[in-house]
């Protein structure tokens, strides 16, 4: 008896208070604005190609959450390979992401030329970006001189 009881307290206060211990799930869109530079490719003896990128990135946040940042400064690093036409077929990246606070966050993703984008997972951070968990995708936006956009969605679990 003291066993369903206590079965039927612990039911009723997990009923109650349980959303208190589970994070809070947000999905928002934004921006990046990125400055690219690319090495010189790598030609292997098949002539296929590898190419080392990296990027300094401006975030914008178009409807975030209370409490995450609504713009991001990003460095990202990248590689991939392209066929011996020159033509992209995979590549990855990790950015390392800070906003005003001086708070951090890591993330790191794949790119598939063919679908014009790809996704990232959100892999660490620190301050108010520490437990978050999730990741998203993006899709290849607007080319302009020395740099490009990308449209992204964030998927994201924040905890209490």
């Amino acid at each position: 008896m003291k066993n369903k009881l206590l079965l039927i307290l612990m039911s009723s206060i997990f009923l109650m208070f349980g959303s208190a211990f589970a994070g809070e799930k947000y999905e928002f869109t934004g921006t990046a604005y990125n400055t690219s530079g690319f090495e010189a490719p790598i030609v292997t003896a098949s002539e296929a190609q590898i190419w080392n990128w990296s990027n300094d990135s401006f975030w914008i946040y178009d409807d975030a959450p209370e409490g995450w940042p609504k713009e991001v400064m990003a460095d990202c690093k990248g590689k991939g390979i392209a066929n011996k036409d020159g033509i992209p077929l995979a590549g990855f990246f990790m950015c390392t992401v800070h906003d005003t606070d001086g708070d951090l966050f890591l993330t790191s993703g794949s790119w598939e030329p063919a679908k014009g984008g790809g996704d990232w997972t959100f892999i660490s951070g620190t301050g108010k970006f520490e437990g978050v968990t999730g990741g998203g995708s993006y899709l290849n936006g607007v080319q302009f001189m020395g740099g490009d956009t990308l449209n992204f969605v964030t998927s994201i679990e924040m905890p209490n």
